[in-house]
Order: C-alpha cells, then sequence, then structure tokens
C-alpha cells in the first residue's frame, strides 16, 4: 500500500526493483538502507514495510521520496515475505524473484541489479569526468 492504496508489484516503475522489506522494530535500519541504495543504484528501491511495520518515516533520510515507502498493511504479501530481519529481494517488475539478500550482504547485489539494468548511454562518464552532451551532427552543407 501506499497512501492507503493497494499498489500492484508490475505497475511500479523500472525494470528491476529492490524491495527492501523492513520488519516492526528493525533497530538501526537506517544505515544499511543507506547502503542498500548505493549497491543498488540502477534500480527503483521501494522500502516495503512487512507485519505492520510503517516505512514512511524512513523514506525522508534515505532521500526516497514517499511513493517509495510501502506498506503491507493487510499483509497480502506472500508468508516467505512476511520476514523477521531487514531483508532486500530483487524482482522483476514482472514480479520475478532474481535474489534475496540477507541483511549485510547488499554487495552482492549490485552484480544482480547491474546485469538486469545495464547503464544508459546519459550515465556514462568518460575520463575527463565531465558528463557526455548529445551533440547535433554536422555536415557541411553542400
Amino acid at each position: 500500500f501506499a497512501g492507503g492504496m493497494p499498489v500492484i508489484l508490475s505497475s511500479l516503475p523500472g525494470t528491476v526493483l529492490v524491495l527492501a522489506l523492513v520488519p516492526p522494530g528493525c533497530r538501526d535500519c537506517l544505515p544499511d538502507l543507506k547502503q542498500l541504495i548505493v549497491q543498488a543504484d540502477r534500480a527503483e528501491l521501494y522500502l516495503v514495510g512487512v507485519r505492520g511495520a510503517q516505512v514512511d518515516g524512513l523514506a525522508r533520510p534515505l532521500g526516497v521520496g514517499p511513493a517509495h515507502a510501502l506498506d503491507d498493511e493487510d499483509h497480502k504479501l506472500p508468508q516467505h515475505y512476511q520476514v523477521t530481519a531487514l531483508t532486500a529481494v530483487v524482482v522483476k517488475s514482472d514480479g520475478t524473484l532474481v535474489h534475496e539478500f540477507p541483511r549485510g550482504d547488499w554487495l552482492r547485489i549490485r552484480d544482480d541489479v547491474r546485469a538486469l539494468a545495464p547503464a544508459s548511454p546519459a550515465s556514462i562518464v568518460p575520463a575527463t569526468g565531465k558528463p557526455v552532451a548529445p551533440t547535433a551532427s554536422s555536415s557541411p552543407a553542400g
């Protein structure tokens, strides 16, 4: 649920999604979630409160918009996702599970995400450190 409205996984933008499953009373989750955001940089990351956990308070300190903070208020997530410890799940937008990562194992997420969501040309920065700006090709008039 986002803002009290049900959200269907396939309606979320992005081809690769990382769902940070946050259980109730998750203590000291903020540093781990910050690391997860860095590792999942090419995916759309969503905070998902499970088993009644509210995650809207985590969104702002993480720089994640409110639309990326979801609560499983009605416990509709499959039982497998009703975790008791912070867990990240990499899924495709069609709901296909790619991999599940327990807390502290975030470094491996980057490989899965990059394999599924290669860098866009706009994100490539040459050795000069300046972003590549598309230019119109100039051809002599003739």
